[in-house]
């Protein structure tokens, strides 16, 4: 999946958010840290969700 995103050049990003036009920037880099996240624990599948999700399955996949 990284190959996926790394074939996208930042600045397309750009274009598709103008008022915000770094916003995918930090949206990549999380991308990238869920990918690794799911290839450590060997998930076959990254199910997108909002943040408040993510922080739960987080928090419950570390014991807290």
């Amino acid at each position: 999946m990284l190959e996926v995103v790394a074939r996208v050049a930042p600045a397309q990003h750009e274009e598709v958010f103008p008022s915000n036009p770094e916003f995918m920037f930090g949206a990549r880099q999380a991308l990238c840290v869920m990918v690794a996240v799911s290839a450590v624990l060997g998930s076959p599948v990254v199910i997108p969700t909002d943040l408040s999700v993510s922080h739960g399955l987080a928090l419950e996949l570390l014991g807290g």
